[in-house]
């Protein structure tokens, strides 16, 4: 249960969490803005002050929170949220986005387990070879080589994949951060209209007082 520490807390305005379930923990990111404890406001169900939080899992991605800052010990998780859900088509670009991410992961893990597997069987070869006699050994020898230099063909694509991994963040940072720039835009621009609309406004009030003005002074005159 949330509650805002005004100085005094009661025991009732606070309920812990239930044990029997597990607290969500969203995923989360590294975000120089948006990071550290928060002193003299929002509390967990701990009675201790949250801690701020930027998201990455899923279609939350980019959302700020507040989560428990509990350290090595039971956490509460997820307090409040401080970002509203994302419209839709952001929804869908996120899933997309994670999507391709998770296949990504499942790839470079076969991968992994083949290149573990590689690298077992070099193992036993190169202890076969100091088992048999020096012939055997000169023809096994080219064979090793040959899965070293596969083995190493396979890191490289590794690391590409890697790499691509880290585009598909980046990406993914700038579709949100451009998100938010033309959302507060729009609203500047809105407000801009309105109030252009009050000035026009005015301005035809003052034209019609002007006009009653001088029709009265002409009948005053008469």
């Amino acid at each position: 249960m949330v509650s805002w520490n005004d100085g005094e807390t009661s025991d009732s305005s606070i309920s812990l969490p239930s044990y029997e379930s597990e607290p969500y923990i969203p995923r989360i990111t590294v975000d120089p803005e948006w990071c550290g404890i928060v002193s003299g406001g929002l509390i967990c169900s701990h009675k201790t002050p949250v801690e701020r939080g930027v998201a990455f899992q899923s279609t939350h991605t980019g959302r700020r929170f507040f989560g428990c800052s509990e350290q090595g010990g039971y956490s509460c998780g997820l307090v409040e949220w401080v970002d509203p859900e994302w419209p839709e088509p952001l929804k869908n670009a996120l899933r997309k986005l994670w999507n391709m991410y998770e296949q990504t992961q499942e790839q470079i893990k076969v991968k992994e387990d083949v290149i573990a597997l590689l690298e077992e069987e070099k193992r036993l070869m190169q202890a076969k070879q100091k088992s048999v006699q020096e012939s055997a050994a000169d023809q096994v020898a080219p064979d090793a080589n040959e899965i070293k230099t596969d083995l190493e063909k396979e890191n490289m694509s590794l690391k590409g994949e890697v790499e691509l991994l880290k585009k598909i963040q980046a990406s993914q940072a700038e579709l949100i951060s451009k998100w938010r720039k033309d959302a507060h835009v729009d609203e500047v621009n809105q407000q801009k209209k309105r109030l252009e609309f009050a000035i026009s406004d005015l301005f035809k009030d003052g034209e019609a007082n002007k006009s009653k003005l001088k029709r009265i002074k002409a009948i005053c005159d008469e």
